[in-house]
């Protein structure tokens, strides 16, 4: 394969194959809404799961693009068998990058230890020597420490820096983003809860959703407003509190901002993250059928 050749690969995406999925087999989607992580081991069920499929169906796309850019060194997620597959099959070493709380080395350990049947169809078994990077701060992270330490940091793409942001804030401002996987796998229930909860809390509440259609939750309450996709750091250092659901990056995020977390976990490994947090006083978690104003506020 010439590189040309690999780049239409490129173009296949999660979301994409969500959206197929969906069109397909929709129960398989709902399976995997409700697909939940709680502890590491639970990532060897992975395979097994409605996430599994998904992630198999890409390991040929991985490894059609490896093989087209011959890479020395391939850097993946300790949770994804493509990655280990390609870099066994091209006998190139192998880095498995952390991308939240729980432990990349420890994840890297379960999946190698449950196998899969994803590695006897390529002809190649896991590769005996992966090495980790960690990027949850030691005394946050789930878990063994067996990786290189790396410090997290934000990355929220290209985008202008709203003039807003840069004013001072005139009474508590209250963040509220389910990161870009949520809104489409797990509905806008935190969003209906806020809403309702908005009225009786004395803040400012900023619903940073992105493209996000609301308007199926007509006007909004005065003290709310919503943006497009802005810098969540910068956001959140002008907040006194935010709300979200448990992703990595947007928990990391938050821990990197220093802001108390309201976190409101809806499946894959949230779970792990909102239990990471609160369990070291950085965050309260809830259901989200209890986010209400009492919790907002914190009475």
């Amino acid at each position: 394969l010439s590189l040309h050749d690999a780049l239409p690969i490129c173009h296949v995406s999660m979301r994409s194959m969500i959206a197929e999925l969906a069109r397909e087999e929709p129960e398989l989607v709902e399976a995997m809404r409700a697909t939940r992580f709680r502890k590491i081991q639970d990532f060897g069920q992975v395979m097994r799961s409605p996430f599994g499929r998904v992630l198999g169906r890409l390991t040929g796309y991985y490894v059609r693009t490896a093989v087209a850019w011959r890479p020395d060194l391939l850097i993946t997620s300790p949770v994804l068998p493509a990655g280990y597959v390609a870099a066994a099959g091209l006998d190139v070493p192998v880095v498995a990058h952390g991308f939240g709380l729980a432990s990349a080395a420890e994840m890297v350990g379960v999946l190698r230890g449950m196998g899969s049947e994803v590695f006897a169809e390529h002809g190649v078994e896991f590769p005996a020597d992966v090495s980790a990077i960690e990027v949850a701060p030691q005394s946050l992270l789930v878990g063994d420490f067996g990786g290189w330490p790396m410090r997290y940091l934000p990355y929220n793409g290209g985008g202008v820096m709203p003039e807003w942001l840069l004013e001072p804030v005139e009474r508590p401002r209250v963040a509220v983003t389910l990161g870009t996987v949520a809104p489409r796998m797990n509905g806008l229930g935190e969003v209906e809860r806020v809403l309702a909860a908005a009225p009786e809390v004395d803040a400012e509440f900023v619903l940073a959703l992105g493209e996000t259609d609301l308007t199926g939750f007509g006007e909004l309450p005065p003290n709310v407003c919503a943006v497009d996709w802005i810098p969540l750091n910068a956001l959140l250092r002008t907040c006194s509190a935010v709300i979200h659901h448990g992703g990595a990056g947007t928990t990391l995020t938050s821990v990197d901002a220093g802001v108390p977390q309201l976190v409101t976990p809806n499946g894959a490994d949230r779970y792990i993250n909102a239990d990471a947090v609160s369990d070291r006083g950085c965050a309260l978690s809830v259901e989200v059928e209890d986010l209400d104003a009492r919790v907002i506020r914190h009475d």
